[in-house]
């Protein structure tokens, strides 16, 4: 049983949209930057400048907090390894996934969804290139997110 072509470009906005929603929203909310840990610093030293700083709540609050997300930011481990791999992974699956919607939307006859698609096809090299060099160098090299330092 063949597939039919017009079924292809629904499924390919279908996918484009939920990808669309996916990589913008989804860093938003794991994002773990140096800025907001300046931030989160100076609120501690703040709270330093009472002198029964040590009895309060907000102040073992707010330096757990930072202790966890310094050691998130700064550390390599298994887990980042398992990320990186991650990252080239999604990037070659975005490359193939999409690359193969690109050409199936475009060489039959033009039609604006592959460009849409083409741009989630070589969004699949950014994730490979993070997953090799590390996402915030490549993801600060591109703009994407502000240098740190």
């Amino acid at each position: 049983m063949a597939l039919d072509t017009n079924i292809l470009e629904p499924i390919a906005s279908f996918i484009g949209s939920l990808i669309a929603i996916f990589t913008t929203l989804v860093p938003l909310f794991f994002r773990h930057s140096r800025a907001r840990l300046r931030t989160d610093i100076e609120i501690l030293h703040l709270i330093q400048k009472n002198p029964d700083y040590r009895e309060d709540k907000v102040y073992k609050k707010v330096k757990e907090n930072l202790d966890k997300r310094i050691l998130e930011v700064y550390s390599e481990s298994k887990l980042s390894e398992l990320v990186r791999f991650g990252y080239i992974l999604f990037g070659l699956l975005l490359i193939a996934v999409f690359g193969y919607f690109t050409l199936s939307l475009y060489f039959p006859e033009f039609s604006w969804w592959s460009i849409l698609t083409g741009y989630f096809s070589v969004t699949g090299i950014v994730f490979i290139l993070a997953g090799i060099y590390g996402r915030g160098k490549v993801f600060e090299e591109l703009k994407l997110i502000p240098k740190s330092g």
